[in-house]
């Protein structure tokens, strides 16, 4: 008779990481870090001071990557219908820099990811972005549109007057060379704006 497992997707963090670690008691782990971003970014020494062994640090920080591999899989099978999607896709990579980077999502005909590039890296306020780096890629790669995304290591996800003159900027190249820009979306702490729906209000 095999055994009845909850859906994991219901279950707090204190619970997945009990169950990971066959541990009740190693949950209490999650009092020393202030989330589990932080818990992402800890050494195994470091969340073993936390009060738990190096031996369980090292499963925890395992798991943890397996998740992370997961989240870059799946960007080779997604399809992007909207913001969100991107959001989905690349936020909660991006939403934790701490410094600009912008990245072009390439798509095919049918709105399937072909690949995703970093095209710049700024500094903790500005991130320039040129459309031949924004292009070139997407060009060689056949796509038939992109989305550019860049992220506010303030947290805010509201769009800067630079980031609408590049998107209008960007839209115009699009139309030269063939290769529609669907969108800009900027990206926050946990939250995200899409340009193309600001410019359409």
């Amino acid at each position: 008779m095999s055994a009845c497992y909850p859906d994991f997707r219901g279950l707090s963090a204190s619970q997945l990481i009990a169950m990971t670690l066959r541990d009740n008691d190693a949950a209490s782990i999650l009092d020393r870090f202030q989330n589990l971003r932080a818990m992402e970014e800890a050494s195994v020494e470091d969340i073993a001071a936390a009060g738990i062994t190096e031996e369980q640090a090292a499963t925890l920080k395992a798991a943890i990557e397996l998740g992370r591999r997961c989240l870059t899989e799946r960007r080779s099978k997604a399809y992007i219908k909207s913001a969100q999607d991107i959001y989905n896709l690349l936020g909660y990579e991006m939403g934790r820099l701490d410094r600009e980077q912008i990245r072009v999502v390439m798509l095919d005909i049918r709105n399937g990811v072909i690949d995703t590039e970093i095209v710049s890296i700024g500094t903790i306020d500005s991130c320039v972005g040129h459309p031949r780096e924004i292009f070139k890629n997407a060009i060689v790669k056949g796509a038939a549109s992109i989305i550019l995304t860049h992220n506010h290591p303030s947290g805010l996800a509201s769009p800067s007057p630079e980031d609408l003159a590049l998107t209008k900027r960007l839209m115009e190249v699009g139309k030269f060379l063939g290769i529609e820009v669907l969108d800009h979306v900027v990206i926050g702490d946990g939250c995200y704006c899409s340009i193309k729906d600001l410019m359409s209000q």
